[in-house]
């Protein structure tokens, strides 16, 4: 019996090829992509699950802050019970380091204690995880990293030189472990810290992140109570009456109320929502073209349903057979996806910049997901098209075989929502592109236009001036000024500036007096730093708008606005250290000595940029010639914060296009569709005298009046969802009337295009055509 209506089943899809294609085709396309972007969403929810102990894991933060005192974490581990361990990290970026003269760039790279390895479930290839990381100066390599330098040789006991400062030996090598948001391609014994720095548990001033972990049985909200007690009127620490609170290591990386101070990695929980949400959009316009084009189809043999019906065939039977046509339907477009999904991969892994395992969906769960998937998917598509068209066979036995010829009120409604997506989704990707121009044109407050950021090692505290120097021989380098980091990163450096009593974090940075004129940024009030005044080293400072606007009416205007120890000496204006997400923050800027500089910022002039850097390196490697020379222009750094941005615009677009393609499809055939079943009514009204302007007038209309319905329903759903977007932005771009009017153009352009063509056709055939049986 089964076997029987299999048959059947391929001998109905035989009887349309354009039918089956656009059916097939529009399914295939749909699953594709949503494969592709549950790919996507699973490896980011994957992100951190490694970690066997991931419950009971907790990150301390304090306000609005990741990073706390060093004492912070080893009191926890000391005062309370339900504290098991404690580790404390310090994240640092775009270090190096060299083995036998070569040079090794890394980019996950941390300082930790020794604890790291019995709270993160990092699996060891070799070395001992309880004393790897117990001395100071001994560094644990990621497999991939250590094959890099050392080949097929044994790392261990090897020693390994950061960044032309100190020698560490190699304790171990751990898997490499890509879903982790810490830095762990290479881990370096944080006693190294303390002994460079001779820190200690006094020491206050220094904030790192620190991780503890917790007892099964534990209460969350109860110890961040004890936290806030304990550490509430704490002499050494500038920050009174703390709020400290708890974050599950398991909720750090998709976070979104946070950023990292450091180099923690983050994803976007806000951009795998619109991921899946744009996944089931596309699903759902390929559902409607299916449902829509089985309807269509099956109105012509209505015939063939009401003489089944007279012959005994129950509806049953008939619902049943429209079900299995459609997971047969089904069978085949997953199988035609998995094969886009696979021949895409590689092009869409470039797209994201992440690396996917198409494995991850052979899991045993997931292919019963999908089969359970088609299952029900095919039970929809049959569902609703054999019901109705049961209905319209009856009440065609009982009018005496008339069959209405216009689009029912469902597939109008059906038509009418796939506008309502396509509209959304050309409003989402036209107003992500206009967030992410205003960020790329607005101006930061300085010129960050060839500007290289140029790292600075040990070997040049000594020698900046004749670094320097150097430098400016070369004509088409203008400028070079020192700073304490790139401009990118002065976010993760605070201070607390007391001001009437009351505490205030200022971002800090340190600058040399060439910093201000050379970036172009404009001085409002006050001088800057003179380098003819060595006096005002460490004992002057300048703060931008924001934190002249703390300073500006309060009680240290008596002494001059005297802080810190450090007197006023200029407020520039506001400029941009961060993304365009947060609000610019009060910054104060000092002068010191060379020790405090980190990075080199050089002006180069247009063109012969490669010439130029060639000649930096040069330089570089005269002076320091056991250290690397690493650089990248500030340009390129501001566009690193913007990667989500960029990720979902080319997104967006992308499955935008493929979503209103899709569309276009099924929209084809329904043209056509009407098209023939008003072929008579053409015929007749053209014998009377009608003009293909009013033929085509007449089959387009309908079409015009659903997007204008669809276009009324969209913008305000459109304008919702993109508001709430961008109020994730401190700064951001207006949501214009165009943008609504164009998404509402398009929509009506593809539309009418794709069904002017059908229209003309039926209007120029010959009336005789239609009427020569009548």
């Amino acid at each position: 019996m089964m076997k029987e209506k299999i048959r059947q089943s391929f001998k109905n899809m035989r009887g349309s090829k354009s039918y089956l294609f656009i059916n097939i085709g529009g399914l295939s396309i749909a699953f594709a992509v949503f494969i592709l972007i549950m790919l996507f969403v699973v490896n980011e929810f994957n992100f951190d699950k490694f970690n066997t102990n991931g419950d009971r894991v907790y990150r301390i933060e304090q306000g609005e802050y990741n990073q706390v005192p060093i004492s912070i974490s080893r009191i926890s581990k000391e005062t309370f019970p339900e504290v098991e361990n404690s580790v404390m990290i310090k994240s640092t970026n775009n270090h190096w380091i060299s083995y036998e003269k070569n040079f090794f760039e890394i980019k996950d790279f941390c300082f930790a204690e020794n604890s790291f390895f019995e709270i993160f479930s990092v699996p060891f290839e070799t070395g001992d995880p309880k004393t790897a990381l117990n001395e100071p100066f001994t560094i644990v390599l990621a497999e991939s990293l250590a094959k890099k330098i050392f080949g097929d040789k044994n790392p261990i006991g090897e020693q390994v030189n950061f960044k032309n400062q100190n020698d560490y030996t190699v304790t171990g090598v751990i898997k490499d472990l890509p879903d982790f948001h810490l830095p762990a391609k290479a881990i370096a014994s944080f006693k190294s810290v303390e002994v460079s720095f001779n820190l200690t548990d006094e020491n206050w001033s220094w904030n790192l992140v620190s991780y503890i972990m917790l007892s099964e049985n534990h209460d969350k909200e109860l110890l961040e109570k004890k936290m806030d007690k304990q550490f509430r009127n704490i002499e050494q620490w500038d920050v009174k009456e703390p709020e400290f609170s708890l974050r599950s290591f398991n909720d750090i990386y998709l976070a979104s109320d946070t950023e990292a101070n450091d180099e923690t990695k983050h994803g976007s929980m806000t951009l795998l929502i619109i991921l899946m949400v744009v996944g089931a959009f596309i699903i759902l316009i390929a559902s409607i073209n299916f449902i829509n084009l089985t309807i269509s189809r099956g109105l012509k043999k209505t015939n063939e349903i009401h003489i089944r019906r007279i012959l005994g065939s129950s509806k049953t039977a008939i619902i049943f057979q429209y079900m299995l046509d459609s997971v047969i339907l089904c069978t085949i477009s997953i199988l035609i996806a998995f094969a886009i999904v696979f021949l895409s991969l590689h092009s869409y892994e470039n797209l994201i910049g992440k690396e996917l395992n198409i494995l991850n969906v052979l899991d045993l769960k997931y292919i019963l997901l999908i089969g359970v998937g088609i299952v029900s998917l095919g039970i929809i598509y049959g569902v609703f098209p054999s019901y109705y068209l049961t209905k319209v066979s009856t009440r065609q036995g009982t009018n005496g075989g008339q069959t209405g010829a216009k689009q029912s009120g469902f597939n109008v409604g059906l038509i009418t929502f796939q506008y309502i997506i396509s509209i959304i989704l050309i409003c989402g990707t036209v107003i992500t592109y206009k967030q992410l121009l205003f960020t790329s044109n607005s101006n930061l407050g300085f010129n960050k236009e060839q500007v290289l950021s140029v790292d600075l090692g040990p070997s040049f505290t000594d020698n900046l001036s004749t670094f320097k120097s150097k430098l400016l021989e070369n004509p088409n380098i203008s400028g070079v000024s020192f700073i304490s980091d790139d401009i990118t990163m002065l976010k993760q450096y605070g201070t607390v500036v007391n001001v009437d009593e009351e505490g205030y974090v200022f971002k800090f940075a340190v600058i040399d007096p060439e910093f201000i004129p050379m970036m172009d940024i404009e001085l409002l009030q006050g001088d800057n730093f003179s380098k003819d005044i060595q006096s005002q080293m460490g004992k002057s400072y300048i703060v931008n708008e924001a934190g002249w606007d703390i300073l500006k009416n309060s009680k240290t205007k008596d002494a001059g606005y005297k802080i810190n120890d450090g007197t006023l000496l200029g407020v520039i204006k506001n400029f941009h250290f961060e993304s365009f997400h947060n609000k610019i923050e009060p910054m104060i800027f000092y002068w010191a000595n060379n020790n405090y500089y980190n990075k080199a910022l050089l002006k180069l002039t247009a063109g012969n940029t490669a010439q130029t850097i060639n000649y930096i390196d040069k330089v570089y490697k005269e002076m320091a010639p056991e250290s690397l020379c690493k650089y990248q222009f500030v340009d390129e750094e501001f566009n690193y914060l913007y990667n989500t941005e960029r990720m979902m615009v080319r997104l967006l677009g992308i499955f935008s296009l493929l979503a209103i393609f899709i569309a276009t499809l099924g929209i084809i055939s329904l043209s056509t569709m009407a098209a023939e079943t008003r072929t008579k009514e053409i015929g007749i009204r053209k014998v009377n005298g009608a003009k293909i302007s009013e033929i085509l007038s007449m089959l387009n209309k309908d079409f015009v009046k659903w997007v204008a319905l669809a276009f009324v329903v969209a913008t305000p759903i459109a304008y919702f969802v993109m508001n709430k977007w961008l109020e994730s932005f401190a700064y951001k771009t207006s949501l214009s009337w165009w943008i609504f009017a164009l998404a509402g153009l398009l929509a009506l352009g593809i539309a009418l295009l794709t069904v002017s063509w059908q229209s003309w056709r039926a209007a120029t055939r010959n009336p005789v055509e239609a009427l020569r049986y009548e």
